[in-house]
This record gives C-alpha cells, sequence and structure tokens, in this order.
C-alpha cells in the first residue's frame, strides 16, 4: 500500500502557512493532496493553481458561495491558497481532493453561531445546561477521508480522523488544544463549557486575529512545551503586520 501522511492542520492562519511549507518540501513525492475545503470549489480551485484565474476571482466565487461567512474562512485559509500554487509548480501532476461540501460549512458555521448565542446566554443568567451545549454539537460529524491507493497527503482538522497507526504529523508542533477544538473533541462537561466561554469572552472577542487570540491564551496559561517557549515570537510577528 503507498504511503499516506496526515497534516494535522489546526484553524490557525499560522498553521495553514506551516501546511503549505511541508506540503511543498513533499510534494515531488505525492500523487495526491486532500484538502478539508468544499468540492463545489474545486473547478475554481484547479483553475487557480493552474494560473488561469486570479486570486480575486477565486476569493469572490467562494464569497458567492458561502456567503458573509466566507470572508472569515477565507482570510484564515489564504497562506494556504497561495501556497498551493508553489506546489502545482513544483508538482504539476499533483492531484488536488476536496473531501468536505458548502453544507458541511454551512452546518459548522450554524453550529458555531449556536455555540456563541449560548455563551452569550450565560454571560446573562449565569447558568449552563449542558445538555443544551450536548444537542447543539450533536450535529458536528467527523468524517475520515478516503483517498483509495495513492501516495496522499491529507490534511485534517482533527487528530481523529486519522487512522490508528497511520503517520501524523503536526502542522504546528506541539500545538495545544483550543477549548474551542475541546469542545468538538472531547465528551461535553461544564469544566469545558466554561473554559469555551472564557475562551470566547476573554480573547476571541478582544482580538481581531484567531491567531493572537489563540497565542494570547496559550502565553496567559502557563502552559508548557514549545509552542508556549514560541507564543512571545508569534505575538510579536501578529503585532507587527497587524494582525492583534
Amino acid at each position: 500500500m503507498k504511503q499516506k501522511i496526515y497534516l494535522y492542520t489546526p484553524r490557525l492562519k499560522i498553521a495553514r502557512l506551516f501546511a503549505a511549507s511541508l506540503i511543498l518540501d513533499r510534494a515531488e513525492e505525492a500523487e495526491l493532496l486532500a484538502l478539508p475545503y468544499p468540492r463545489e470549489i474545486e473547478r475554481e480551485l484547479e483553475k487557480f493553481t493552474r494560473n488561469i484565474i486570479s486570486w480575486r476571482y477565486l476569493q469572490k466565487r467562494i464569497i458567492e458561495l458561502m456567503g458573509s461567512y466566507g470572508y472569515s474562512w477565507l482570510d484564515i485559509e489564504e497562506p494556504l491558497f497561495l501556497g498551493l500554487k508553489l506546489i502545482r509548480e513544483r508538482n504539476p501532476k499533483l492531484d488536488l481532493y476536496l473531501y468536505r461540501s458548502i453544507s458541511d460549512e454551512d452546518e459548522k458555521y450554524r453550529i458555531t453561531s449556536d455555540l456563541l448565542a449560548l455563551a452569550l446566554k450565560y454571560r446573562v443568567t449565569e447558568k449552563i445546561d449542558v445538555e443544551e451545549w450536548r444537542q447543539v454539537l450533536s450535529g458536528y460529524r467527523r468524517r475520515r477521508v478516503e483517498v483509495g491507493d495513492k501516495r496522499a497527503i491529507i490534511i485534517v482538522e482533527d487528530k481523529s480522523q486519522a487512522p490508528s497507526g497511520s503517520i501524523l504529523i503536526e502542522a504546528l508542533p506541539g500545538y495545544i488544544e483550543s477549548p474551542l477544538d475541546k469542545l468538538f473533541s472531547s465528551p461535553v462537561s461544564e469544566q469545558i463549557i466554561k473554559e469555551y466561554i472564557e475562551y470566547v469572552t476573554e480573547y476571541l472577542t478582544k482580538y481581531s486575529s484567531v491567531d493572537y487570540a489563540y497565542f494570547k491564551w496559550v502565553k496567559d496559561k502557563g502552559f508548557q512545551g514549545l509552542i508556549v517557549q514560541l507564543s512571545d515570537h508569534f505575538l510579536n510577528i501578529l503585532s507587527a503586520i497587524g494582525e492583534d
């Protein structure tokens, strides 16, 4: 069986950038690149990576399909989208496989919006109905990615998408799950919900950049590990480019 590499890439802009770099290094060895993007943009993405259409045209098409949440979606994905052009130049024969759909993205956006509403409800009532949170999260579906017998690089946003025993590489080494990640990946509890509410109200709503909010949270919580050691460096870079 041909080798498959699962590339765990959190939904952070800097993680998408690092993923693009890692894929570029391995592009000539791969036959297929599987991406967590809606298949409805496959034709436009193919044209973009072949320099047939512009970045602006691709952005416009994605906004038409996704609506208003497409702007924030694109902001995070931009480094990887632009990196795909370089990847395709290095290996023009590389196939792209988009394994999500617009309906998947719509559902994720709806769930995220409902979670924010529950967080705001808690700020008013100071009460948590765990079952209510479970009901909202029950609509979230984790997808296994089937790519057949090909040498493939598969970008995943949840480690559980990688089969047991497979090769799993972290695009952002030492990544610590955010409270948002934990809400989707762990059994729902009042403690996890409270951590998420704090993350939303004290970080995500205070900073314009999701990346900045995440690294500020990592620094404030006093975690240990490589990503914590680099958090000041990342925060300084983000501030310098106006992403704070």
